[in-house]
């Protein structure tokens, strides 16, 4: 037997057998439930709260008895394996949409993943069981909109760099449905509809937004969102050609590809540590105020913490700047003591929070451990951004530091650096430092330059070229 189970959307069900098996109600989710989780194993007691949470217990159990019977009558013995403590489904029977979605997720397999979507996660079957059931769906659903919402961002990213504005535009309208409080989709888009010449649009779907944050929603939007309009109108003025605007991030879809995907890993549990490279000029600074505004909107309650390297020679001065926030993160009553007072001497505030802290040893050799330590605390509660921008510009010791901090990023803790090669070497920065991934940035090329020029001012194709 090979049944393909289709859960995104309508559910379907595609097989041999598939007229044997059940096509809606309890039944369905329970199938999907096992099918989600297989070959693991699901509890009794979590299939019967799932599905029959609002019944007493004794009547619950058996319901999902009658349920499992049912539906191993359908499968037999050897799809469907039902213990008195747990049931679950033989692997490879079953072929999921939702585990299809996820690989090509996975596997930056955008517009395969894209072309698998057909709707929210068993559409129309919230009502099938009790309070956990819609507690369930509902993480379900947020999760897998995000992954759809990744892989959308993927797509815009590509039509970009190739300026294909009018897909791009489509785009960002599916985007926008999926995370309609995702105001980086919302300025992705706007840019989008300008680039593809639909001035008009863009500036009624600007007014558009605001009305629904501020009258609707009753919230304030974003710095980012107001910038956006405010361009906007100044390139509808007849004059805007003696106005510069602000341009578009363009060519850099796919380092901003790879600074989300850094932080994704970061909020999945997993430490990464990336050096996004460029000569003068090619955008690193632009690229990271990018990615931090999409940053804050994306994970509001993550810590941040960012500094630009200023060239100054003040023993341990960006580490000063760039720690300065731990004094106020949570997760630091859980970390050592010892670990945070060597933090205590960057960021005195800590010991302000904590006065009980012993002396701290004050070395280099004891200061590289207690960072990495302090850390792990913090990201077990929320996941932290350690950004700094010119790295080439750091004194002497917080490049040591930083540096260590790459080969030994945390878990939950996505560390990104900008730096200048060439000033890399002449500083005698040795790389690479494992884990430590290296984002390169390319030089723009026509294309680029066009869409670039475009975005500030309204020139003519051929005068562009």
């Amino acid at each position: 037997m090979h049944v393909r189970l289709s859960a995104l959307g309508e559910f379907r069900l595609d097989g041999a057998t598939g007229a044997r098996l059940p096509t809606r109600g309890k039944l369905v989710v329970l199938l999907t439930c096992l099918a989600r989780r297989s070959p693991s194993a699901v509890r009794r007691e979590e299939l019967a709260a799932l599905l029959w949470g609002d019944r007493p217990e004794a009547l619950a159990r058996q319901s999902l008895r009658h349920a499992l019977l049912r539906l191993r009558r359908a499968l037999g013995d050897d799809v469907l394996r039902v213990t008195a403590d747990d049931a679950c489904l033989a692997s490879g029977r079953f072929e999921l949409d939702v585990a299809l979605f996820e690989a090509a997720v996975q596997a930056g397999r955008a517009a395969d993943a894209v072309a698998l979507w057909r709707g929210d996660f068993l559409e129309g079957l919230e009502h099938a069981g009790g309070e956990a059931l819609g507690v369930w769906l509902d993480a379900e659903r947020e999760g897998l909109r995000r992954k759809l919402a990744f892989a959308l961002e993927q797509l815009v990213a590509d039509a970009e760099t190739h300026a294909d504005w009018e897909s791009g535009v489509r785009l960002t309208e599916r985007w926008v449905q999926v995370r309609p409080l995702d105001e980086s989709a919302h300025v992705r888009r706007l840019q989008l509809l300008a680039l593809a010449g639909r001035l008009p649009d863009a500036l009624a779907e600007h007014a558009r937004l605001l009305h629904w944050f501020r009258e609707e929603l009753g919230i304030e939007p974003g710095s980012a969102l107001v910038r956006i309009g405010a361009e906007l109108e100044r390139r509808a003025l007849p004059d805007a050609g003696a106005a510069p605007l602000t341009p578009v991030m363009i060519g850099r879809g796919a380092a901003f590809d790879a600074l989300v995907a850094g932080w994704r890993a970061a909020q999945g549990g997993t430490g990464a540590a990336l050096l996004v490279e460029g000569a003068e000029g090619t955008g690193r600074t632009r690229l990271l105020q990018e990615f931090q505004a999409w940053h804050r909107t994306d994970a509001p309650g993550a810590v941040s913490l960012h500094t630009g390297a200023t060239g100054s020679d003040e023993p341990e001065s960006t580490a000063r700047d760039l720690f300065a926030g731990l004094r106020s993160a949570g997760g630091l009553s859980g970390a050592a003591d010892a670990a945070l007072a060597e933090v205590s001497a960057l960021v005195p505030g800590i010991r302000d929070r904590f006065p009980h802290l012993p002396e701290a040893d004050g070395s280099a050799e004891a200061r590289q451990p207690a960072i990495v330590d302090v850390l792990r605390d913090v990201a077990a509660e929320q996941p932290v951004l350690v950004a700094v921008d010119d790295l080439h510009l750091a004194d002497p010791m917080s490049s040591r530091l930083l540096l260590g901090l790459a080969a030994r990023v945390p878990p939950g803790v996505l560390l990104l650096l900008t730096a200048t090669p060439a000033d890399l070497d002449a500083l005698g920065i040795e790389l690479p430092v494992a884990p430590l991934r290296r984002v390169p940035l390319r030089p723009l090329d026509v294309a680029d330059l066009e869409a670039f020029l475009d975005s500030m001012v309204p020139v003519a194709a051929l005068h562009r070229r």
